[in-house]
């Protein structure tokens, strides 16, 4: 089974504290400098129903737009960020963040490489109105996350939606908590 197939079917997952320590200190996740905790992830999402995606693809088969796609599905109001203009799956898409209504911008989900997270940065702090930058699953840069972080913007980075929705809000969450050392 494939990565995406994995996640769009994987059961949510509560991950013990002691699994996470030892994913960090093997290099399988990048979240310690990350300044919103685990347990503020559920009210981040519930909190946000409307949020932008930076750069939002016009291909079907790309997690920047199969993720898109599954939290509209979920219940929250998305618009994009692509530097062609697309209506692919019926997204509002904009051409950059400043033409984007504020109310979309106060959640910004970020789709570019790790190397061009400091210029997706620069833009939010430039137009303003953001309040959580949310880097994807593979995505981190901790120079960039320190100066939006600096701004007062809450940053969450290397994590997927789909994953983190499954976790908080699916009916099927699997709890992992009772696992003992």
């Amino acid at each position: 089974m494939g990565f995406v197939a994995y996640v769009l079917n994987a059961p949510a997952l509560s991950v013990p504290a002691q699994v996470t320590t030892h994913l960090q200190m093997h290099g399988f996740c990048n979240n310690t400098d990350m300044n919103v905790y685990d347990a503020d992830i559920k009210d981040l999402l519930k909190h946000y129903q409307y949020f932008t995606v930076y750069g939002l693809s016009p291909q079907t088969e790309k997690p920047s737009f199969y993720v898109p796609e599954y939290m509209r599905d979920h219940g929250w109001d998305i618009v994009g960020t692509y530097p062609k203009q697309h209506a692919a799956g019926g997204f509002k898409v904009y051409p950059s963040l400043k033409d984007v209504p504020p109310e979309y911008r106060r959640f910004v989900d970020v789709f570019r490489s790790s190397e061009r997270v400091s210029e997706v940065v620069d833009e939010v702090l430039a137009v303003g109105g953001v309040e959580v930058l949310w880097l994807q699953l593979g995505i981190s840069n901790p120079e960039a996350e320190a100066r939006a972080e600096k701004a007062g913007i809450k940053v969450v980075s290397n994590r997927c939606l789909i994953i983190e929705h499954r976790k908080y809000f699916s009916e099927n969450t699997s709890n992992l908590s009772n696992l003992s050392d």
